[in-house]
């Protein structure tokens, strides 16, 4: 005879979204370790003698490489089938990416993860510095962006409302990472 079980009995409270975040920032650490493990070389080659002439390659080229890991993990996930990863992506849905304050107009975020074509799966933007561009303006206008992104509070044509904002910076050995959410102040990763 088969019984019925009641989980509101249980002694958990199941929440998907607290399952799903909790997977894609695992995902996120895990990407950035293959990243360096792989290809730490895009980042820093470490073969100059002179710290000012360090060799590193662009930073569209080791977020791409870092999307396509993050990628390649998600996708063995079933919670995050619906989504894509996209890097330097400039549209919203037919149109060009704006924001409201029109100080980034037109500016592509570094990587999203999102469903193409829509707005309501807008899951995580992502920015990225390299330590050979950590100017604090540079740092704080990214940063910038990632709120701007995931602000609810404005016209339709502005509102992405992202639900997770990263902000990463490269340093030559491992990055530091930061995570947004809605309503809330960065935390360290």
């Amino acid at each position: 005879m088969e019984r019925a079980i009641n989980i509101s009995n249980l002694p958990f409270n199941f929440d998907i979204e607290q399952v799903m975040k909790r997977e894609l920032i695992k995902s996120i650490y895990e990407a950035m370790a293959i990243l360096y493990e792989r290809d730490k070389y895009l980042i820093h080659d470490g073969n100059s003698s002179d710290s000012k002439e360090e060799n590193h390659v662009s930073e569209m080229a080791v977020v791409f490489q870092f999307g396509s890991y993050l990628k390649d993990i998600l996708a063995k996930n079933k919670m995050f089938a619906v989504y894509d990863i996209d890097t330097e992506y400039n549209k919203n849905i037919r149109d060009e990416k704006l924001v409201a304050d029109g100080s980034i107009r037109g500016k592509r975020p570094d990587l999203i993860i999102h469903k193409r074509g829509t707005n309501k799966h807008n899951l995580l933007i992502a920015e990225f510095k390299g330590w050979w561009n950590n100017s604090q303006s540079a740092v704080n206008e990214d940063k910038d962006k990632i709120k701007l992104f995931m602000y609810k509070d404005v016209a339709e044509e502005y509102r992405y409302e992202y639900t997770y904002g990263l902000f990463v910076m490269f340093g030559k050995e491992k990055s530091e990472m930061e995570w947004f959410e809605d309503g809330t102040a960065p935390t360290a990763l």
